[in-house]
C-alpha cells in the first residue's frame, strides 16, 4: 500500500511466500480491496491472475494465459493488432499485478509473461514486465510446474528460460507467512506442526504418530462412513482412475462411454494432455460427479478444475443413445454464479456443457480431438487438488512421493486432522529424508536466498496530511 499511496515510480517486484492455509489467497483479496478503495473510485489498480482456472476464481481473477494470450502446448508469438488494442485497454489503469500460485509458473512461462508485458507497454519495453509491479504470491514447497522448470531451477538453463531466469532475478524483495490460518486452533496445533515437517520432508516421530490415527482400519465404522463422499486425493492417474471406476460402479445406472471423435494419424491414441486435456473416453451416468478440464467461461465458475454432478444426458433428435454419442451434458455445478440456463422444481442450475474440439501436433502432424471436456471426479490427482481446500479428503501416503511436494500438498488440502482419512498405514522413513533430493534443495537455497531480502517494515514513507509527520521510513 505504501508503494502505491506515495506513488513511488520504481518498480515492485515483491515475493509474499507461504505454506498451505497461511492465508495467501485472503491477503491477496483484501490488499486488492485496499488498493481499490484508494483510488476512491477511478478504477482499479490491481489485476489478479493466477496459472490455473481454479486458482484463478480462488482470488477472483482469471488465469494468466486468457490475461496476457500466453500459448498453450504452441510457440509465443507477438499479438496480432487488434489482441495488442484489447490488451493495452484492459491494462490501462493497472498499477499491478498479482500472480498466485507461484510454484506452478516455470521459467519459460516468466519469460512470456515478461515477453507480453514488455509488448503491453511499448514506452518501457526496456524494463523487466513493461515496469508493472508484480507480486509472486505462493509456496515453491508445493508442487512444481509441469514440463517446465520451476522459477528456482539455478542449473544450466537454455533458450528461452535464460530470459525466465534473468527475469526472476529482478525480484529482490520477500514477504513470508508463517501463521497458519486453515488449520486453525489450539486443538489443530499438532496437525499444524505435522504438516509443517510434512512440507521440509522431515516428519518426526511425534507428528508420524499423529497423522497414523487417521489410518482407516483403526477408525471405527461410523468415523469411516462420515468418509463415503469425501473426495479422494491420489499421486497417481492410475490410482485416481481405479476408484473413479468403483464408485462409479456403486452408483448401479447405467453408463454411457462417450468416445471422442479424432482427425490425424496417431491422434487416437494421444493422452488426454497431449490433447488439449479432452479424454479418448469418459464414463458419464446421471448422478456422476464430474469436474471440468477446460476453462470455458472463468468468471462464472465455469472453469478448468470445477466440480458438479451430472444432471441428465441428452441426444440431438433423432441419435441412437446407443450408437451415436450424446450432444450435451446438463450440469449442476458446485459453485457456479453464472446466467440461469435451466432451473429445477428444486432450485437447482442447470448448465449445458457441449463437446469442444482442440487442435495439437503429433510431430509435425496437425491432429484435432473433439470432446467433452470432462473427466470423473470422485477421485483426482494431487496435481489437480493444488489451489482448493475441502473440509474432509481421502489420501494415501503409503508410497515414496515420486515428486517433492505430493503428499504435503494432499495432506494440507484437509482444514482439520479429524478431516482427513488415510487408506493404509504408511511408512515414516518415505517421508523423511537425510539428504534432500536435488529439486528440494533447490528450493531451499532459493528460499535462503530470498530470506536476506525479507521486509521487516514498509520501505515506502507515508506521508500524515493532518501533521506532516511520515508513518513508515525504514527500508528492509
Amino acid at each position: 500500500m505504501g508503494h502505491f499511496l506515495t506513488q513511488d515510480p520504481s518498480q515492485l517486484l515483491l515475493h509474499v511466500d507461504g505454506g498451505g492455509g497461511t492465508g495467501k489467497s485472503y491477503l491477496i483479496n483484501l490488499l486488492s480491496a485496499h488498493l481499490q478503495s484508494a483510488t476512491a473510485g477511478r478504477g482499479t489498480p490491481v489485476w489478479r491472475a493466477a496459472p490455473t482456472g481454479v486458482a484463478g476464481n480462488q482470488i477472483s481473477g482469471t488465469t494468466l494465459h486468457s490475461l496476457l494470450h500466453l500459448p498453450i502446448n504452441k510457440d509465443f508469438k507477438p499479438l496480432s493488432p487488434v489482441d495488442k488494442t484489447q490488451l493495452q485497454k484492459k491494462l490501462k489503469n493497472i498499477k499491478y499485478l498479482i500472480i498466485d500460485e507461484k510454484s506452478m509458473l516455470g521459467l519459460r512461462q516468466l519469460s512470456w509473461i515478461d515477453d507480453r508485458l514488455r509488448e503491453a507497454f511499448p514506452n518501457r519495453n526496456e524494463e523487466f514486465f513493461g515496469g508493472l509491479n508484480i507480486l509472486l504470491v505462493g509456496d515453491f514447497f508445493q508442487l512444481p510446474s509441469v514440463l517446465q522448470k520451476p522459477l528456482y531451477y539455478d542449473k544450466e538453463v537454455q533458450g528461452v528460460e535464460i530470459k525466465g531466469r534473468n527475469a526472476y532475478r529482478r525480484f529482490d524483495k520477500s514477504v513470508f507467512l508463517k501463521v497458519v490460518q486453515r488449520q486453525r486452533g489450539d486443538d489443530q496445533e499438532a496437525f499444524r506442526t505435522a504438516l509443517g515437517k510434512l512440507r521440509l520432508l522431515q516428519l518426526s516421530m511425534e507428528s508420524w504418530k499423529l497423522l497414523s490415527t487417521r489410518v482407516q482400519a483403526k477408525l471405527d465404522d461410523r468415523e469411516v462412513a462420515r468418509f463415503s463422499s469425501a473426495l479422494r486425493v491420489y499421486a497417481t492417474k492410475d490410482r485416481v482412475n481405479e476408484y473413479n471406476h468403483y464408485h462409479l460402479d456403486r452408483l448401479g445406472r447405467p453408463v454411457v462411454q462417450v468416445k471422442a471423435k479424432n482427425v490425424g494419424p496417431g491422434a487416437a491414441a494421444a493422452p488426454d494432455d497431449k490433447a488439449g486435456n479432452l479424454a479418448k473416453q469418459i464414463p458419464i451416468c446421471i448422478g456422476a460427479r464430474l469436474m471440468l478440464t477446460s476453462n470455458l467461461w472463468q468468471p462464472v465458475g465455469l472453469c478448468n478444475g470445477a466440480r458438479g454432478t451430472v444432471y441428465d444426458i441428452g441426444w440431438a433428435p433423432g441419435a441412437d443413445p446407443i450408437q451415436d454419442p450424446p450432444c450435451v451434458i446438463m450440469m449442476e455445478f458446485d459453485k457456479y454464479n453464472g446466467p440461469v440456463f435451466l432451473t429445477t422444481p428444486d432450485g437447482k442450475k442447470i448448465v449445458p456443457i457441449l463437446p469442444v474440439e482442440r487442435d495439437f501436433l503429433i510431430g509435425a502432424t496437425l491432429c484435432a480431438r473433439t470432446q467433452f471436456p470432462l473427466i470423473v471426479c470422485y477421485a483426482i490427482t494431487v496435481h489437480k487438488s493444488q489451489s482448493i481446500t475441502e473440509d474432509m479428503i481421502v489420501t494415501d501416503l503409503s508410497c515414496r512421493d515420486f515428486q517433492t511436494g505430493l503428499s504435503y500438498v494432499a495432506v494440507s488440502r484437509v482444514k482439520t486432522l479429524e478431516g482427513l482419512m488415510l487408506d493404509a498405514p504408511f511408512d515414516r522413513n518415505h517421508l523423511v529424508y537425510g539428504s534432500p533430493p536435488d529439486g528440494m534443495k533447490m528450493k531451499m537455497r532459493d528460499q535462503e536466498l530470498r530470506k536476506r531480502q525479507v521486509l521487516t517494515r514498509s520501505p515506502y514513507m507515508i506521508y500524515n496530511t493532518k501533521n506532516g509527520h511520515g508513518t513508515g521510513s525504514v527500508r528492509r
